[in-house]
């Protein structure tokens, strides 16, 4: 195996199947009995985690993913989700970060190659409302997605400590002045405030 096991949702049998990869870059998905579903293979090691989507907002689930060049989106048959997969002809660097601003599965997914971000829809299309340019320096993070009170809030986390952190639109929303060693934690948010865990475990307040 190459990585940790990963659950994924069956809307059939309400329980979780078993998602792992092996060293051939094959993926295999295993019910709660231990038989083997589907094999499939991919072009590379998994980035980060696997996200469950209902791209079709039926309560099926596919799951979508990186590997180093590629993104994509798989159904609970093994099968690729037209227009996915989409290849990339530079490197990929941070795992998918997938965002449902409104809890409504109109999903936003965002691709991380060194400083640039690149968001796309469902239809696998750039969005062109956000307007994001580059980080000054290399993304650490996957970007994330925060909601305080009724604003909501984009984290893009940078090599020499910048904190960006921008609207929907990819704009900044608020200018952060301190820099910040980060960890491999994620930026959380506690009451009104964004948290970061430096790498010395030291807690910055926002």
């Amino acid at each position: 195996l190459l990585g940790r096991p990963v659950f994924f949702s069956n809307h059939r049998s309400k329980l979780k199947d078993i998602l792992v990869q092996d060293v051939t870059n094959t993926l295999h998905l295993i019910n709660p009995d231990g038989k083997i579903i589907w094999t499939q293979k991919v072009n590379g090691p998994l980035l980060g985690e696997i996200n469950e989507v209902d791209i079709y907002r039926n309560g099926k689930r596919q799951m979508a993913f990186t590997t180093k060049n590629t993104l994509y989106v798989l159904d609970r048959n093994g099968k690729n989700v037209g227009p996915f997969p989409i290849a990339f002809k530079d490197p990929i660097t941070q795992p998918l970060a997938v965002f449902d601003y409104d809890k409504n599965r109109k999903y936003r997914f965002l691709v991380t190659q060194g400083r640039d971000v690149y968001m796309y829809d469902a239809s696998g299309k750039k969005v062109k409302g956000f307007a994001f340019k580059k980080t000054n320096s290399k993304i650490v993070l996957p970007p994330q997605h925060l909601q305080l009170g009724t604003k909501d809030y984009i984290a893009i986390a940078e090599e020499n400590g910048t904190l960006n952190l921008l609207s929907r639109k990819g704009k900044p929303r608020i200018t952060v002045a301190k820099k910040f060693a980060f960890s491999e934690i994620p930026i959380a948010k506690e009451g009104s405030k964004f948290v970061v865990i430096t790498k010395d475990n030291k807690k910055e307040s926002i």
